[in-house]
């Protein structure tokens, strides 16, 4: 098992190097059918490499291991978002927020992406919520802001972009 862990590993330095051939090399050396990891990082590569379909089918596997894989959540919806399918997107990051609901980078997208398809005085709600429950973090400030600007509220937008300096 510490074999395939440090495959994993050297596959993730791989792709941080953005040598995403040589990634796919790497993991064909691991021979692991049910963990989650391999193919999560398989889909990223796929995916890195605009190979949409496999990515898609590495992140099914994926799923089918680990069924509140966060990042291959993420992914997922990110490849919807792409295809302009907002609905389903706005859908998995909802079930990205039940496994991790203190994300302020999950709830930043979750805010855009309700933004985005025209739920914009949702979005600002949303966004209120998250700051509400931590005033302290800058990319909740900036998430709000930006929903404030979405939603056409500019002067409500530019004051919290003001007080963010301030901070």
């Amino acid at each position: 098992m510490e074999d395939v862990q440090k495959l994993i590993q050297e596959t993730i330095d791989l792709i941080k190097l953005g040598e995403y051939q040589k990634a796919l090399k790497c993991l064909d050396r691991v021979c692991v059918i049910d963990n989650a990891e391999f193919h999560f990082l398989a889909s990223l590569i796929y995916h890195r490499l605009r190979d949409r379909g496999s990515s898609g089918r590495m992140i099914i596997k994926c799923l089918l291991t680990d069924p509140c894989h966060e990042k291959a959540l993420f992914l997922l919806q990110h490849l919807f978002y792409r295809a302009g399918r907002l609905n389903i997107s706005v859908s998995i990051l909802k079930r990205c927020l039940i496994i991790s609901p203190k994300s302020v980078f999950l709830q930043g997208k979750f805010s855009h992406r309700l933004a985005v398809s025209g739920q914009q005085n949702q979005s600002v709600l949303i966004s209120k919520k998250a700051l509400l429950k931590n005033k302290k973090e800058f990319e909740g400030w900036f998430n709000f802001a930006k929903s404030l600007e979405s939603a056409g509220q500019l002067k409500e937008s530019l004051d919290t972009l003001v007080q963010i300096k301030k901070k």
